[in-house]
């Protein structure tokens, strides 16, 4: 689990702020304690945080916002090769 910038505790909420590590620009989301405490003594993110989206969570997990994201891993589709090839060989 990647380190977290900062938390702060208030009225049941956890203000998280992550750093970027690709953009530098900080991130902030507030979670519900109990949900918070669940995911950091092992329950999966998906169900500790049901509410939360995709991005929102990478972000818990790994500080990247969801532009960065995108930039990364979002391709379209003629941007991948595919061999179409027909296969001579038996396997």
């Amino acid at each position: 689990m990647a380190k977290l910038d900062l938390i702060d505790c208030a009225n049941n909420l956890v203000k998280v702020v992550r750093t970027c590590p690709q953009c530098g620009k900080e991130q902030s989301l507030q979670v519900n304690y109990e949900e918070y405490q669940n995911w950091r003594d092992g329950m999966l993110i998906q169900r500790a945080f049901k509410s939360l989206t995709a991005g929102q969570r990478e972000i818990l997990m790994t500080g990247i916002c969801e532009p960065c994201w995108d930039a990364m891993f979002n391709f379209e589709e003629d941007e991948i090769y595919v061999d179409e090839t027909p296969r001579t060989d038996p396997f």
